[in-house]
């Protein structure tokens, strides 16, 4: 099982050597590719993107209360040269800290994707020949989680390799509901740290059935960003609790692709343009849009169509 194998030889070499220092070479390299890039550890507005496996072309940013603005620093190359996004204010608006947004970016192929902007981090994108094939938030060093983060981060590598290691065909599941559970309870700890941490304990209580637990991560993480990430508050929203708050939601639609099938069974309903978009999903672990539906649905996000 992943989480025992990880708990005991596995996670010790980690421990010594590195979140990667499991198993074999192709395991090894699998692993190294969804690490966040060192290099680039901040932006001067504190939030903003890091792309590696792609070029990326263009973003916009959601219209509406964030006042948020988007600012393309480079492109890369779509491999040693990462493409920098910084997410920053509006000309004329004053962004209070915790205000959150959505982002679309673009890449050259044409595809896309709709992530969420969290005041204060960094994310990294890692684009593969399918689509999104990892994500992950990071501090920016210059702003108060930091501190916090460097002393935590050797752990919360070794649980980013965890998860990894659940994913098959662009899917994270767990092999049982205790695996889930074991897995879920080790990784909530660091939910603030990485919120993309978070969103994967809530998928394993899901998948554990414990909604008691599921609902803990998702006010945790209410009480942290001031905002739901569309995906926790998707898999907990059959319990009032959860749909009683009023807090922005972001992004616009499920991150990770294997949640939009729960979309109608929670009775949730997207906006007209995104609810289009989704009939072209790319056969990627994070959501991604092809290109035939990518123009479509950028353009509605830039011209407030979506907020």
């Amino acid at each position: 099982a992943i989480v025992s194998a990880l708990a005991s030889g596995a996670a010790v070499a980690a421990a010594a050597d590195g979140p990667t220092a499991v198993v074999d070479a192709a395991t090894e390299q699998r692993l190294r590719a969804r690490m966040p890039d060192p290099a680039q550890d901040h932006f001067e507005s504190q939030t903003g993107f890091v792309v590696q496996g792609a070029v990326l072309r263009r973003a916009v940013a959601a219209r509406g209360g964030s006042g948020l603005a988007v600012e393309l620093l480079t492109g890369g190359d779509g491999s040693g040269a990462s493409g920098l996004l910084r997410v920053k204010a509006k000309k004329g608006f004053i962004v209070p800290d915790g205000h959150v947004g959505s982002i679309g970016l673009q890449f050259a192929d044409g595809r896309c994707a709709v992530l969420a902007a969290l005041p204060g981090y960094i994310g990294h994108v890692t684009v593969g020949s399918r689509g999104v094939t990892n994500v992950s938030y990071l501090p920016s060093s210059n702003h108060w989680r930091w501190h916090d983060y460097v002393h935590r981060r050797g752990e919360v590598d070794r649980l980013r390799a965890m998860v990894a290691l659940a994913i098959d065909r662009n899917s994270f599941q767990l092999r049982s509901d205790a695996e889930a559970e074991a897995l879920a309870r080790r990784i909530r700890m660091y939910k603030a740290v990485d919120p993309t941490l978070g969103l994967y304990a809530a998928m394993a209580f899901a998948q554990a059935s414990n909604d008691a637990q599921l609902l803990s991560v998702l006010q945790y993480m209410r009480a942290d960003l001031r905002a739901d990430l569309f995906d926790v508050l998707l898999l907990a929203s059959r319990q009032p609790a959860a749909r009683a708050a009023r807090l922005p939601v972001v992004p616009l639609c499920p991150m990770l692709t294997q949640n939009w099938s729960l979309l109608a069974s929670r009775g949730v309903k997207l906006a007209p343009a995104m609810a289009a978009a989704g009939q072209g999903l790319a056969d990627s672990l994070w959501t991604t849009f092809e290109p035939e539906v990518s123009r479509a649905l950028l353009r509605a996000i830039e011209e407030g169509e979506l907020t």
